[in-house]
């Protein structure tokens, strides 16, 4: 993506500082697929990365509503694994050579595709937009969004859906940098207002170690809040802490009901 403190982005030199990339140079910057000459075809590619025939009519892609402008209160329930399952879920990943995240996004398409009938799903997840060691320590919010399309035969073995996943997000996290806006501008999709463009479910997996405060002997612990608004129909947000797994699972509650979650 970079070479040593120069490239390209539509056609023009991005300039470095004291040998690092300054904030207007990296952003969101991809090799090609931002160029004038060509810019619906960097949305293409970037839609072929997301999964199969991603880049085509978008009518199966969506998975809960029913087009019905709804009111986006949420919930969010949390459910803790123990050691013990989180070790089994460790052992899986290893044996199939894949990551965390990438073994609970397959579970929850399967989960996606048992309730709601369908083989061709669509989720959304946060990525950090730290592809350059220069961006590592650099103070800044540099998340972008990806949309992972997974297509599901009912009869197909777990680990081999697994191993699609796997393809699949490995080649959306090459273009993890692409704006997901101008993604979502490039497909001119019909547009819902009851719904999100790409994806109704945000899969997310918070993994990096936190460190523990130090307040001059007063105690902190961590907590989860409910948010008021849920900005998906399902948000599964799971938390990886030392050797537990948990999830807060937030959802719309004008389309599920809490007994039922």
């Amino acid at each position: 993506f970079f070479v040593a403190g120069q490239g390209r982005a539509n056609g023009s030199q991005i300039t470095t500082q004291q040998g690092g990339l300054q904030e207007s140079s990296w952003h969101f910057f991809l090799p090609g697929a931002l160029d004038g000459d060509d810019e619906r075809g960097g949305g293409d590619r970037v839609c072929s990365a997301c999964g199969p025939s991603a880049a085509a009519e978008t009518g199966s892609m969506t998975t809960m509503t029913d087009g019905q402008l709804l009111i986006d209160e949420s919930l969010s329930p949390i459910f803790s694994f123990d050691k013990e399952v989180t070790a089994q879920l460790e052992k899986l990943c290893r044996s199939e050579q894949v990551s965390t995240y990438m073994a609970l996004l397959t579970i929850v398409h399967v989960l996606l595709h048992k309730y709601s009938g369908q083989d061709d799903i669509i989720t959304g997840s946060p990525v950090a937009g730290r592809m350059h060691p220069d961006l590592e320590s650099q103070i800044g919010l540099y998340i972008n969004t990806i949309a992972i399309r997974q297509s599901i035969h009912p009869l197909e073995h777990f680990t081999d859906l697994l191993s699609k996943v796997r393809q699949t997000v490995t080649k959306a996290l090459d273009y993890q940098t692409y704006p997901f806006d101008k993604l979502v501008t490039e497909l001119d999709l019909a547009r819902d207002l009851s719904r999100n463009p790409l994806f109704d479910v945000m899969v997310i997996l918070q993994n990096n170690p936190k460190e523990a405060l130090d307040l001059s002997g007063l105690k902190a612990e961590r907590f989860f809040t409910d948010a008021p608004i849920s900005n998906f129909d399902l948000t599964f947000s799971f938390v990886q802490v030392e050797e537990s797994l948990h999830l807060a699972l937030e959802y719309n509650t004008a389309l599920f009901k809490k007994d039922r979650m």
